[in-house]
């Protein structure tokens, strides 16, 4: 009698701990999208028009960084890669004009208005740059990457948060994306 009281026993232990486990998983599972819901989600939006796209001009785009997440991003640093290339993109070269951000700044969610990033080619654009502009075989190609931690991973240590952005002009409001560029982790 006393070993089939303790089979039945270790049966109902084997099943509640299948079952605990089970309950654990869907509770990080429940977790791992509460917090991806909850992150700080961070937009870019081209400016119109694109300044500068004429004849012995310098090209500038300047962007509106908001943040639609529910949570602060923090450190925001980003980078760009400016550069006029030909269609199809492929990649940047090493002639991109390229920019890290000093200093770390904070984007709050919902603020009232955007953060504002003007990112130049820093040269006048050439004869046959404008000809090949209007004629849709050359862009002016743009990448932004924003780093940052939010109140998921703020220690030193946790692995920062980054979103890519890629964009592609030939024309003061003709902008398209860089599909290689559009991403996040």
């Amino acid at each position: 009698m006393l070993v089939l009281v303790g089979i039945a026993t270790l049966i109902v232990i084997g099943y509640q701990s299948v079952q605990t486990a089970r309950s654990a998983r869907a509770t990080q599972k429940s977790v791992e999208l509460q917090v991806e819901a909850q992150r700080a989600q961070l937009l870019i939006r081209v400016k119109y028009p694109i300044e500068g796209l004429g004849l012995g001009l310098v090209p500038i785009v300047r962007l509106d960084v908001v943040n639609r997440g529910l949570t602060t991003a923090y450190e925001c640093v980003h980078e760009s890669w400016v550069e006029i290339l030909p269609e199809p993109f492929v990649d940047f070269t090493t002639g991109a004009k390229y920019f890290k951000g000093p200093y770390p700044m904070t984007l709050y969610p919902n603020a009232p208005g955007p953060t504002v990033l003007s990112i130049g080619l820093e040269r006048r654009l050439a004869l046959e740059e404008i000809n090949g502009l209007q004629a849709a075989k050359l862009f002016l190609c743009l990448r932004i990457r924003l780093e940052y931690r939010d109140a998921f991973n703020r220690a030193p240590a946790d692995k920062k948060r980054c979103q890519n952005f890629g964009f592609m002009a030939n024309g003061p409001a003709s902008v398209g994306y860089l599909p290689k560029y559009n991403d996040s982790n």
